[in-house]
C-alpha cells in the first residue's frame, strides 16, 4: 500500500465519515461537537474564525504563544508540558525500560527542543537551529550531559539522508541551504520520537502545508532507517479520521504494534494525538515501500518549494494505491477499536472548554 503525494480529497473524507459515524457514536459525537465550534469560513479581514467565541479566542491565544516563545517564563512553561507529557508517556507505555536495563538503550529524538523527554535514557538529538527557526533547548546544561548529543540542523534539508544527494544543482542559489551530511551514520535505536512540527505564523495555514508535509517525509524517513529491529516508533499526528493518516495507521499496523495515545491534558481539545508503534519490522516490504514513497514525496514537494528541476525519469508513487473504501473495510473496525479513546478525550474537552458541559 502506498501513501499518495496529493492531499486527500473531500470524496475520501466523506468515505470515510460515512463508514464509521454509523458504526461508532463517539465518532459521531465528535463530529457533532467539532460542528458547533469549529471555523464558520473567511471574515472581510481574510482571518477564520470560530463558531465558538471561547474556542476562537483559545485557538488564537495557542497560535500567538506558539508564534512567539520569548520569555523565560513561556519557555519554562514549554518546556515544563512537554516534560509532563513524557512523564505520561513513560507511565502509561513503558517506552524506557527500568535504569537496571537501561545501559544499551539508545534513543533518537529527531526534533528535540525544547527536550522535555530526554531525562531517562542515552540520546542521539537533532533540534533545528534557533537561527532558522528552531526553539532553544530548555534542558539545564545540555552541552556539558554526557548522555545527550545533540546535532542542530535543519532535518528537512538533508538531502543525501532523504534518497536525493544531487537534488540541488550546484548553480542554483539554494544549494547552499541543503547538507550531504548523514547524522549518526551507521547508528541504529531502540527507540525514535517524530513529533516535530512546523510552528505556526501569521500567513494563511494553506501556505504551510507543503513545510508541514516535508518535515513529516524527512521524519519518517529517517526513523525508519535509524529504528532497530522490534524497537519502537513515537509519532505525532493530527485528526485521526485524515484519510492520509489512515494510510499512514494501517502500514504501521502491517509493521509493527500500535497504539493510539492521547495525553488528556495539553493536547485534549486539539486533533493531536500520538501513534506508539512497537516492535517495528523496519525490513519489511510495507516498510520499505513507505520510506520509498516518503522520499518521493520530500523530493517533489522540496523541488516545487525551492524551485528545482527533479533529475532523472518521474517516479510513480500511487503505485499500488489502496483505495480508501478498501481501507475502511479492511482496517475500520481495527481503527475505531484504537481510536474510541482518542475521540472521547477530544469531544470531552472540547464540550467543557467551549459549550460549556460538565463532564
Amino acid at each position: 500500500m502506498s501513501i499518495p503525494i496529493e492531499e486527500p480529497s473531500d470524496e475520501e473524507y466523506k468515505i470515510v465519515k460515512d463508514f464509521l459515524q454509523p458504526k461508532s457514536t463517539i465518532f459521531a459525537k465528535l463530529l457533532k461537537v467539532q460542528d458547533e465550534v469549529r471555523r464558520a469560513g473567511s471574515v472581510t479581514s481574510g482571518a477564520l474564525v470560530w463558531k465558538s467565541p471561547k474556542a476562537d479566542e483559545y485557538f488564537k491565544n495557542q497560535k500567538a504563544r506558539a508564534v512567539q516563545i520569548v520569555s523565560e517564563e513561556q519557555r519554562a512553561n514549554f518546556f515544563n508540558m512537554m516534560t509532563k507529557i513524557g512523564d505520561y508517556f513513560q507511565e502509561k507505555e513503558k517506552l524506557i525500560p527500568p535504569p537496571s536495563k537501561r545501559m544499551n538503550f539508545d534513543v533518537l529524538d529527531l526534533c528535540m527542543a525544547p527536550g522535555g523527554y530526554n531525562r531517562f535514557a542515552q540520546v542521539c538529538a537533532i533540534s533545528l537551529p534557533t537561527g532558522e527557526g528552531g526553539l532553544e533547548i530548555h534542558l539545564p546544561n545540555w552541552q556539558e550531559n554526557h548522555r545527550l548529543k545533540v546535532k542542530l540542523l535543519n532535518l528537512t534539508m538533508l538531502s543525501a539522508e532523504l534518497g536525493f544527494p544531487t537534488l540541488a544543482s550546484q548553480d542554483h542559489p539554494s544549494t547552499s541551504k541543503f547538507s550531504n551530511h548523514i547524522p549518526y551514520a551507521g547508528r541504529q535505536f531502540d527507540l525514535v520520537f517524530c513529533d516535530g512540527h512546523v510552528l505556526p505564523t501569521n500567513e494563511p495555514e494553506e501556505d504551510s502545508t507543503s513545510e508541514i508535509r516535508r518535515l513529516a517525509d524527512a521524519q519518517m524517513v529517517m526513523a525508519l532507517q535509524r529504528i532497530k529491529s522490534a524497537g519502537t516508533i513515537v509519532v505525532l499526528l493530527h485528526q485521526v479520521y485524515n484519510p492520509r493518516v489512515l494510510r499512514l495507521l494501517k502500514v504501521f499496523d502491517n509493521i509493527s504494534q500500535i497504539n493510539l495515545f492521547k495525553p488528556p491534558f495539553c493536547h485534549a481539545k486539539r486533533t493531536s494525538f500520538y501513534l506508539v508503534a512497537k516492535n517495528v519490522d523496519p525490513l519489511h516490504e510495507v516498510a520499505r515501500r513507505l520510506v520509498r514513497d516518503m522520499r518521493n514525496s520530500w523530493r517533489v514537494r522540496t523541488a516545487n518549494a525551492f524551485g528545482l528541476e527533479i533529475p532523472g525519469d518521474p517516479i510513480e508513487l500511487n503505485d499500488g494505491e489502496e483505495k480508501m473504501e478498501d481501507i475502511m473495510q479492511s482496517f475500520g473496525g481495527r481503527l475505531i477499536t484504537l481510536a474510541e479513546p482518542v475521540w472521547k478525550i477530544q469531544t470531552e474537552a472540547m464540550e467543557k472548554a467551549f459549550l460549556g458541559a460538565k463532564n
